[in-house]
């Protein structure tokens, strides 16, 4: 869910726009969230509690698998499964974070959640990297992170985790000279679109709205990540065209402006090109966000489509679905300008499906 807050001072009986509104009924949210956690109550094994404990008053930053093992045989847990089941109760409680599911990262356990988020932080804000426009090379992690919280050896450990969560990508997949030994397994680069150059490109004013395919996703909330992680999940179709709140792709012959708008909160989509392969790249760029989307199911986007000629003037999505399945005839009339404009369902949906 979502909750607004102004978080100085907190206080009961606050006003939108005072000191500390809406933190009570934060706390109350995050409560109630918790008490639904079906991990909060589950019943362990004495061996298994013995071996959270420890892991719990830990001063270790990274576990590796084959420690996680000896830890649990000591504890009279020597059965392999049982010991992958415990670690899967320990990564949802944030007691020993592990990722069996990827296999760059399935031999460590994270014991110290905020050692993995303030490192990765510490890129995502970082202005040496800001300043080269997100390119990330494997031995900038030096200079970025201290050595004795971060050593050497962990640096790929966090590079793969940001590709696991579409914080960054690799472009170029040959090792330059001169990279330590622990980086041959890793990229010579990788770009983090969240400290691309805010500034739009000259060739997102060549499109033309009232000659584009438009389709638009309108949010209560948009969150400032959603548009980079996009853009690391596409970087296939795109080239230098790229920039924090958007990106340009390109498809069998067509080309796709999409761009998020945080004041109106707001991605829209423009597609021009050939109409058949239109409907194609937009059903492609519609997968992604519905991957992303699911992550975070309460955003609930509604989907638009704009008349044609008339990019301002939008349907919602869903309802020309429910119009086309009884009549894909049905036509839809607005009034621009004191004039009015009609297309049928088939018309706006053209491009959409």
């Amino acid at each position: 869910g979502f909750v607004e807050t102004d978080c100085d001072n907190p206080g009961p009986d606050k006003q939108p726009g005072q000191d500390g509104y809406g933190i009570a009924e934060l706390h109350t949210a995050i409560a109630q969230q918790v008490d639904q956690l079906p991990e909060i109550r589950q019943v362990f094994p004495a061996s298994w509690f013995a071996i959270k404990e420890e892991l719990s008053q830990t001063e270790q930053n990274i576990l590796a698998l084959d420690e996680y093992r000896t830890l649990c045989e000591r504890h009279g847990e020597p059965n392999s499964e049982s010991q992958m089941h415990l670690s899967l109760f320990l990564h949802r409680l944030g007691i020993a974070l592990n990722f069996s599911d990827d296999p760059r990262l399935h031999d460590k356990h994270v014991l110290n959640p905020h050692w993995l988020t303030t490192g990765i932080y510490s890129l995502l804000t970082s202005n040496r990297l800001a300043a080269r426009r997100g390119e990330l090379r494997p031995e900038d992690l030096a200079n970025e992170l201290p050595v004795e919280k971060y050593p050497p050896a962990m640096h790929p450990f966090l590079i793969h985790l940001m590709e696991k969560f579409e914080l960054c990508f690799s472009f170029e997949e040959a090792p330059r000279s001169g990279v330590a030994p622990q980086h041959r397994l890793l990229a010579a680069r990788y770009l983090i679109p969240e400290l691309l150059d805010p500034q739009q490109p000259d060739a997102a004013k060549e499109f033309d709205q009232a000659q584009c395919l438009n389709f638009h996703y309108l949010y209560p909330v948009l969150p400032p990540g959603l548009l980079p992680r996009f853009i690391v999940r596409t970087h296939v179709l795109s080239e230098e065209d790229r920039w924090k709140t958007g990106v340009i792709l390109n498809f069998e012959g067509n080309t796709a402006l999409v761009k998020a708008d945080a004041q109106e909160k707001t991605i829209r989509i423009l597609i021009n090109g050939p109409a058949p392969s239109r409907r194609r790249m937009l059903a492609m760029i519609r997968q992604d966000f519905d991957v992303i989307h699911r992550d975070a199911p309460h955003l609930k986007p509604s989907e638009q489509v704009s008349f044609p000629q008339h990019p301002l003037i939008t349907m919602p999505y869903d309802e020309l679905e429910v119009l086309f399945d009884d009549d894909p005839g049905t036509l839809i009339k607005r009034v621009v300008d004191r004039t009015v404009v009609s297309a049928t369902v088939r018309e706006l949906l053209e491009g959409v499906e």
